[in-house]
């Protein structure tokens, strides 16, 4: 009997390979996200080293501990998600997406509010920052590929202060700003 049940769940799975794909999505994002952590802690450990001569040390610290925040929920969540067996995630599949998408939210959003900088920088220092903000929107699309709405909560809330900002400081000629943003993007 239990095995006509257990052929029958695997003809149904086989039939149905949603759930087995979308927490394969969800898997592979979470092991990148251990790399990813480590490379945006460099990141913005060196954002804050080239802005601390141009701006408000406060200011920048601040910052810097948000991310520094946000990178320690990610890494709470991967370890937790790495303890979990194959059943126990398909099961909360549900729940590991939402912080899935949260997270990659909330670190795009501490990154977006980054952009303020800029108001706040020099010409030089704004260049670099906008090719910063750029290289970190370009380098979300292969990384987070496998889960769209991840993507998209991290890229939108990348871009969008960086495009307000452009075209409040940069009046006179924010299209050769946001032309070189695009570039990058």
């Amino acid at each position: 009997m239990n095995s006509i049940r257990l052929f029958i769940s695997s003809v149904q799975q086989a039939l149905n390979p949603a759930p087995k794909i979308a927490h394969e999505q969800v898997r592979l994002v979470f092991e990148q996200l251990r790399s990813n952590t480590v490379v945006t802690a460099v990141i913005a450990l060196f954002f804050c080293f080239i802005l601390l001569a141009e701006t408000n040390v406060l200011l920048v610290f601040s910052w810097l501990s948000c991310i520094s925040a946000s990178l320690l929920l990610r890494n709470y969540f991967i370890r937790k998600f790495m303890c979990e067996t194959a059943e126990q995630r398909i099961n909360n599949h549900s729940s590991w997406v939402l912080k899935l998408v949260l997270t990659t939210t909330l670190t795009g959003i501490i990154w977006g509010t980054s952009s303020g900088f800029i108001l706040l920088s020099g010409t030089l220092h704004s260049t670099f920052l906008i090719i910063l903000l750029g290289m970190l929107s370009v380098s979300s699309i292969p990384f987070l590929a496998q889960f769209y709405g991840a993507f998209i909560g991290y890229f939108l809330t990348i871009t969008t202060p960086v495009f307000l900002i452009i075209f409040v400081k940069f009046t006179p000629n924010p299209f050769a700003v946001t032309g070189m943003f695009l570039l990058f993007v």
